[in-house]
């Protein structure tokens, strides 16, 4: 029976669990390429026992060595299956630093009982087993309400199931420190049980110092509020949970969040404003522009402003981030529910008329300086106001990294690619294919090498590093083979996918024109507007829909707006891009204005 996986949920992808496998895999290349007298040596001068314990090094370099590819193999799943989502939960920084501190701590405990066992000559320890069981007792005090997707035997009863992660962990470890007494009396299995027992401890030791159970409470009771909603799609279901984990982390500023929405749903707006406020509170210090779109959604929720002080706070976030509509909306919610004469009004009726003109909006930002001069004839903020009118739109509130760039969108496609990959190679390693052409290939090594078949460098070293990865390679290589078909099939409902897509585009274009035809112009704007959410550059819809605007809706600004996406997608010379430009003149716009 092996675990295969967890069903915790890895957000980013885990760059220094990667790493340590990568760098443990091409440290195994490098041993498989050595003499079989050289790697003995090596083992004894970077292994970790009683024999070598005054090399200082050796505690971190044995870590890195393996003795076989099912060593390897094994220990690497294991890293995976319990580092990817603890990195992702500890952090890589300090996942590092558990991983490393686990690995020492497992080989000095080593050193320690192997003295005892068998004296100043005992033999040394290699792998990176220890380190990762340090990994497995951080996991199963902070993910303790886990539970690991199991295999009962990949080849003759590949069935999968899930079981909770602690109780089966735990025994795992108790079976450490059972063998372990026995192998004081000078027994040897073969195995590191020391080492694993000293990594354990290690991680439960740094997991209670660093308080990681409360963060896996606070896990475990937000997971049953999300599958509560999932069954029953409403906030009431949930608030045993909620109110639990309230209690617990009061200044969860997610918690305080859903609570505000839970009792806003329920018609108790009074509960639900002083959750929305701490909530933005909390959010403002890490999140500024999660605080600025509760702060909107209250606006919006509870029919209400906060604060005006508040929403200038959130205006601000938006505008950081280019989203100058949202910060428009947001100010407006508060100002048009009264205005004071008090400074944080003054300050905030300032930043919005400013906002304004640098939006277009200059009828808008007109009317805001009436009430403006209005309320505060003496403002010593007017010359502000008066030297930001003087100004071009659009060049007010300068975005040096808003939501247009593609890089956060690129890193977190690369993430889910990553681990797209690193679940097809668990796929791969408990694949029966993979281990029966393992079992066969090694079996076939080993009868050839019997009748004299094989090149005298293989038969002599037919246990060898070098040969054991070969016949690795060589399964893989068969079992990647065999499940090509599987991609293939995959690729063909891709195929399917995107003509079913083509199908749907020509059919939205293909209302859009009738609606068009028939004069029903609202439609057709509609349909336009669709075709274009799914396939921004495509230009035909893009063109037929601004004319619509233009010339049916006396909708100019939108109209404006879609040639000049026009003119900026295609080239000067282009008959599309000069109807374009000929268009925005007609109605009294430059391309650079529109």
């Amino acid at each position: 029976m092996l675990p295969v996986g967890t069903n915790l949920i890895i957000q980013k992808l885990p760059r220094v669990t990667l790493a340590l496998i990568a760098i443990n895999c091409l440290v195994f290349a490098v041993e498989a390429m050595l003499p079989e007298p050289t790697l003995i040596s090596a083992f004894k001068i970077f292994g970790s026992g009683p024999s070598n314990w005054y090399y200082p090094f050796s505690p971190v370099t044995s870590m890195f060595l393996h003795g076989s590819v099912s060593h390897i193999v094994f220990n690497m799943a294991f890293l995976w299956i319990f580092g990817g989502p603890l990195e992702d939960r500890v952090g890589a920084g300090r996942y590092l630093a558990y991983y490393m501190g686990a690995g020492i701590a497992a080989s000095l405990l080593s050193i320690i009982t192997g003295f005892i066992s068998y004296g100043a000559d005992g033999p040394v320890g290699i792998g990176a087993s220890g380190a990762i069981s340090g990994v497995m007792g951080l996991y199963v005090y902070r993910c303790w309400y886990s539970k690991l997707r199991m295999v009962i035997d990949p080849l003759l009863m590949p069935v999968k199931f899930s079981i909770p992660a602690a109780p089966l962990m735990i025994f795992w470890f108790l079976k450490d420190v059972y063998f372990g007494i026995h192998t004081l009396s000078g027994v040897s299995t073969g195995v590191g049980h020391w080492a694993h027992v000293g990594g354990f401890v290690f991680g439960l030791v740094v997991a209670r110092i660093m308080r990681y159970g409360h963060e896996g409470r606070v896990e475990n009771l937000r997971q049953k509020i999300m599958d509560r909603l999932e069954q029953s799609g409403g906030w009431d279901v949930a608030e045993k949970e909620l109110l639990a984990l309230y209690k617990i982390a009061p200044k969860d500023p997610e918690v305080n969040h859903d609570l505000a929405r839970m009792y806003a749903n329920r018609d108790m707006p009074d509960k639900a404003r002083g959750f929305f406020r701490r909530a933005v509170e909390e959010y403002f210090s890490s999140d500024p522009i999660s605080a600025a779109y509760i702060v909107r959604e209250h606006a919006r929720t509870l029919n209400q402003p906060m604060a005006v002080a508040v929403h200038l706070r959130a205006a601000k976030a938006f505008v950081s981030m280019g989203l100058k509509e949202e910060a428009r909306e947001v100010m407006l919610a508060a100002i048009k529910h009264k205005v004071e004469s008090t400074p944080p009004y003054e300050k905030a009726i300032t930043y919005f008329i400013i906002l304004l003109w640098d939006m277009g909006r200059k009828d808008e930002a007109k009317k805001g300086w009436r009430i403006f001069n209005k309320r505060f004839p003496d403002s010593t903020l007017a010359p502000k106001i008066k030297a930001a009118v003087g100004k071009d739109p659009g060049t007010l509130f300068p975005v040096s990294a808003g939501p247009q760039s593609g890089e956060p969108e690129g890193r977190e496609r690369a993430s889910e690619s990553g681990l797209m990959f690193m679940a097809y190679i668990m796929e791969i390693i408990v694949d029966p294919r993979f281990i029966a052409s393992w079992m066969i290939l090694s079996f076939a090594m080993v009868l050839f090498g019997m009748l004299g078949w094989l090149p005298k460098f293989i038969a002599g070293n037919l246990f060898g590093l070098a040969v054991q990865f070969m016949i690795f390679l060589l399964a893989l290589v068969i079992t990647l083979e065999e499940r090509h078909r599987i991609i293939m099939s995959l690729f063909e409902r891709i195929s399917e996918r995107n003509a079913e897509k083509t199908f749907d585009h020509t059919m939205a274009r293909y209302k859009a024109v009738s609606a068009e035809r028939n004069e029903n112009f609202d439609e057709a704007a509609k349909h336009y507007e669709e075709l274009l959410s799914e396939e921004s550059d495509d230009l035909d819809a893009r063109m037929s829909l601004a004319k619509v605007y233009h010339r049916h809706l006396n909708n100019p600004e939108e109209a404006a707006r879609h040639y000049r996406e026009i003119v900026c997608l295609l080239k000067p010379d282009s008959p599309m891009c000069a109807e374009a430009h000929e268009a925005l003149s007609q109605l009294g716009f430059a391309a650079e204005e529109a």
